[in-house]
């Protein structure tokens, strides 16, 4: 199962982290071959 942390700097709106998640999801998705229930991205906000 692929893995992906994400180190988020403050100050981005909530919608800028989601489209980030999402879009790194796809492209781990494209990558791999595998559908995106096959993988994990995690999101960690800090300054």
């Amino acid at each position: 199962m692929p893995i992906a942390q994400l180190y988020i700097i403050e100050g981005r709106t909530d919608e800028q982290k989601e489209t980030l998640i999402q879009e790194v999801s796809e492209a781990m998705a494209r990558s791999s071959g595998m559908n995106n229930a096959g993988q994990m991205v995690s999101g960690f906000e800090g300054g």
